[in-house]
């Protein structure tokens, strides 16, 4: 993955290739002086600034006139999601090095003259000893970073929401990289605009809230602890596949973690004003309870927008690419190089199921012979746009591939056995009855020793999930539970694992028996 952007070397003029980044949501009066500072400054090449959507919003006209300002503005987040926002800035910047200035923090010229972008890969205000911790780290959320660095170890962790840690986290991420370099910024020249507690809090909670406010903040930071603990591995393989997609909220992360969250962050709450032994009822206590009690004091636990609308209208309004995930042209060549592998011939019958607008079907048309890609899909409106948009016309006239529009795994409308079959980024979307109900009725279509290959969210314990179905919605499973999905079914499951997923999804094989009951006629 090619993640610098920039040119490392100097401008004609001297100026090395350094972003500066800012976010802010209602802070424009602190932004307005923290802006003005930076662009009296000759030292980079553009300022990146961010609106979460603050309200008002931050107008153009109010920014110091210099043409290195970028304002954007992000509408619909009714939340601050400090993580999210910056790893959304960092991909509308251009340049080699990174400089992330909060918009409370105003750099005066001290700083400046004694600053050197290219010291060292990390560059943070205070550390000691190399070791990462919350006192020494994370001083105003003032940092230097290689832009490289940054999106190889996944940016800020997105499962990290709300106040508190997430600068340390990035840092001891980055320190775990090879070859990574720390140095100390310049501690002169550097001026916090004064905020309280409520500020940072956010104008989303009820003014009843805001007496609490420090308690809610550190519940929030211990919560955002717990997590960094616990995803630490799985951010570090998904973050980096985030900079090359279109912004949208991250899967959320599974539901034991956050359970534990809560409990983390209900324990904070009653360990402040009473004594540790009562703050050990959180562990006792009904998780639904937890989380009642967490919204009622206003801790939030994770946001929860609504997801993108399905069908027709989702198709229309994300488009037939981004509707089935993007990552067009990768995903649909690692599928096709997949299949080859497993033995995949153009004398084969192929089955796509829930192949979408032909993310596969354009690369395994061409390659195998007439009439033997097969593909079925719920919605009309992305076989049409795979049709319409993907395929050439003389390559459908040539092969003459069959589409099949069915929402009940109507398998039946193929008419005859298929050789080999996958379901990719299909099982993601499902409850547990559906993808039985997948399996059973594609088991009599299936050549015998013919293979299902499926993709799948793996978690290490089962989760609870939505009854119902969703084109966007994060359904993840045990490597056990798919295996035993296998065997109900009257298949045999195997676990294959990672294949080079770029969102990580793992890959398991439902092979039909050899000696399959019904493998002298077509199912009728």
């Amino acid at each position: 993955m090619e993640v610098i952007k920039g040119n490392q070397a100097p401008s004609p003029q001297g100026i090395l290739s350094l972003s500066v980044i800012t976010v802010a949501q209602n802070r424009t009066e602190h932004l307005l002086e923290s802006a003005a500072a930076i662009a009296r400054w000759n030292g980079h090449r553009e300022h990146i600034i961010l609106d979460w959507n603050s309200s008002p919003a931050i107008l153009r006209g109010d920014l110091p006139d210099d043409p290195r300002i970028r304002l954007v503005r992000v509408e619909g987040e009714k939340q601050w999601w400090l993580t999210r926002a910056y790893n959304q800035a960092v991909k509308l910047s251009q340049e080699y090095w990174l400089l992330k200035v909060d918009a409370d923090c105003v750099l005066e010229n001290a700083f400046f003259e004694a600053f050197q972008p290219d010291r060292a890969t990390l560059q943070t205000c205070w550390h000691h000893s190399g070791l990462a911790s919350e006192s020494n780290f994370g001083s105003w959320g003032l940092f230097c970073v290689e832009r490289g660095a940054f999106q190889r170890c996944g940016g800020f962790n997105e499962w990290l929401f709300g106040w508190g840690f997430d600068d340390t986290d990035l840092y001891e991420r980055l320190l775990e990289l090879p070859d990574t370099s720390l140095a100390l910024l310049p501690r002169c020249g550097i001026r916090v605009l004064l905020h309280g507690h409520q500020q940072r809090l956010g104008q989303q909670h009820p003014g009843w809230h805001r007496p609490l406010a420090g308690w809610l903040l550190e519940a929030q930071r211990q919560g955002n602890i717990t997590m960094a603990a616990l995803s630490r591995q799985a951010w570090v393989t998904l973050g980096p596949a985030r900079f090359n997609e279109t912004p949208s909220q991250p899967p959320a992360p599974p539901a034991h973690w956050r359970r534990i969250r809560r409990q983390r962050m209900l324990r904070s709450l009653l360990n402040q004003p009473l004594r540790a032994g009562v703050a050990g009822l959180s562990l006792i206590i009904p998780d639904a309870l937890v989380g009642w009690l967490l919204r009622m004091v206003g801790v939030q636990d994770w946001p929860n927008p609504p997801l993108p609308p399905e069908g027709p209208a989702g198709v229309r309004s994300l488009g037939h690419r981004r509707y089935v995930g993007g990552h067009w042209n990768r995903i649909g060549q690692l599928q096709l190089n997949f299949l080859i592998q497993q033995g995949l011939k153009p004398q084969h019958t192929l089955l796509d199921i829930a192949c979408g607008s032909l993310r596969l079907g354009r690369k395994a048309i061409p390659y195998l012979e007439v009439g033997n890609y097969i593909g079925i899909d719920k919605e009309q409106a992305l076989l049409d746009a795979g049709l319409h948009h993907e395929i050439p016309a003389a390559l459908v006239e040539a092969r003459r591939p069959l589409l099949i529009q069915a929402s009940d795994f109507g398998f039946e409308r193929i008419g005859r056995r298929v050789d080999m079959a996958i379901a990719n980024s299909l099982f993601t979307h499902l409850p547990p009855d559906l993808i039985l109900l997948c399996l059973q009725r594609l088991r009599p279509w299936l050549a015998p020793g013919a293979c299902l290959y499926a993709t799948f969210f793996e978690s290490t314990s089962e989760q609870c999930h939505p009854k119902d179905p969703h084109d966007h919605g994060y359904f993840a499973y045990t490597r056990a539970q798919m295996l035993d999905l296998g065997n109900q079914a009257g298949l045999n499951p195997y676990y294959i694992g990672d294949w080079g997923h770029p969102r990580g999804q793992r890959m398991v094989a439902f092979k039909q028996d050899l000696q399959h009951p019904a493998s002298d006629h077509v199912p009728g």
